[in-house]
């Protein structure tokens, strides 16, 4: 009879195993597609997004507070469970973008069917003037949508504690508590009455997923008044403003070089330039030139010369993001700047020639005629050329820093 009664504490007790040793197939639950529902004028598309399994990746730029874009994500469930979307455990906010999720007045995604969310990326909180680098501002965000069903499962054993080990303590605390209480007259339902209030505590759980939205949200600094310094190849002139637009430019993929000199508005202008090779860059039979979306604008900046690390440098004057002023600037004793245009070419001749002696005395030497001043070392050239073409000159229009270099050329 004692026999019996410990089979009996046992099986109730290892109950919860026999009845809900069951798993959830997530892998059933799959992003079927995502698309742009639709955004403000200034939001821009770095990338396409994309859907992989429970993933979604977005890559965006925003200039405006306020701006925002809204995304179409279809949710298929291949599973025969109906799985409630958490709506909530996605609407939160990093500190200067916020993301909400909207599945509707149903946020059910039921059995071997797909639903509809919503997912809108919005710029609320304006970023300090101090935390962008070069004009921009990069927001990159991990997020969880989870899903969830009413079904109670047994935890994975993989959590640490196998089942074996659980039935082996069960087993243990159960021989050893009926002898305990085997002269007691409750002591077999006490037993019972143990296991079934700790064991179902330590093994339920719901059945649950995520899906993954990886984001990144580029920010662009507007209204800037001040001083910028650039080392770099983008060509800026009096009156350009130094905020990025997005233009297409055709790209040489085997050299890796964008030239910069032929910009499009639209992607079909360029390919048809390619297609029609109406343009040097785009040579017959040449598979690997395409065309590729890039900012145009200043570049990468600072605000401080000294953190070019560099011995020549443009220097832009800006007043609310529209450069007012291009020098080309070295630097010997002092930071020594020119002017670009011809009709600067006496200032410049005269600038230059001031610094004859530190080039002297840094194994240097310099060259003057009527139409040219230069000098150079090692490690620094700087020329005015009254006779030169405009847009190739350090001193012309577009004033482009590596003209200054030594190696300029190269």
């Amino acid at each position: 009879m004692k026999i019996k009664r410990i089979i009996l504490v046992l099986f109730v007790m290892f109950m919860p195993f026999v009845v809900n040793a069951q798993t959830c197939d997530t892998s059933k639950i799959t992003i079927s597609s995502v698309e742009l529902d639709n955004k403000s004028n200034s939001v821009v598309e770095l990338s396409e997004p994309t859907a992989s399994g429970k993933n979604v990746n977005l890559d965006l730029s925003m200039t405006n507070e306020g701006d925002n874009i809204q995304y179409k994500i279809v949710v298929k469930n291949d599973s025969d469970e109906d799985y409630e979307l958490d709506s909530n455990s996605l609407g939160l906010s990093s500190d200067y973008v916020t993301y909400t999720l909207d599945a509707g007045s149903d946020s059910i995604v039921k059995a071997n069917s797909t639903k509809t969310v919503f997912l809108r990326v919005k710029y609320t909180h304006k970023v300090p003037a101090n935390a962008f680098k070069s004009g921009l501002y990069t927001d990159s965000k991990d997020l969880v949508v989870n899903l969830s069903n009413d079904k109670v499962i047994s935890v994975n054993p993989n959590t640490g504690i196998s089942y074996l080990l659980y039935v082996m303590i069960i087993a243990a605390f159960g021989i050893s508590g009926y002898i305990a209480f085997k002269k007691k007259k409750h002591g077999v339902i006490a037993i019972i009455i143990v296991g079934i209030i700790t064991v179902p505590a330590s093994v339920y759980a719901l059945c649950k997923c995520e899906i993954k939205v990886t984001s990144n949200v580029e920010i662009q600094q507007t209204n800037f008044t001040g001083v910028i310094y650039r080392n770099n190849e983008h060509k800026i002139r009096p009156g350009d403003s130094i905020i990025p637009s997005w233009k297409w430019i055709i790209y040489d993929v085997n050299r890796d070089k964008e030239y910069l000199d032929e910009i499009f508005s639209t992607k079909e202008e360029c390919e048809d330039i390619i297609s029609n090779h109406s343009s040097p860059k785009a040579k017959v039979g040449n598979s690997d030139v395409i065309c590729k979306q890039t900012k145009i604008g200043a570049g990468e900046y600072v605000t401080k010369a000294s953190d070019l690390n560099k011995n020549y440098y443009i220097r832009d004057e800006v007043q609310n993001d529209i450069v007012t002023k291009v020098q080309v600037c070295f630097v010997t004793t002092k930071e020594v700047c020119l002017n670009p245009g011809e009709t600067e070419f006496m200032n410049n001749y005269t600038t230059i020639q001031g610094e004859e002696s530190w080039f002297n005395e840094h194994e240097g030497n310099c060259s003057f005629n009527d139409a040219y001043a230069g000098c150079n070392n090692d490690q620094l050239r700087v020329y005015a050329d009254l006779d030169g073409a405009e847009a190739s000159l350090p001193f012309g229009a577009f004033c482009d820093p590596y003209y200054c270099g030594y190696n300029e050329l190269n």
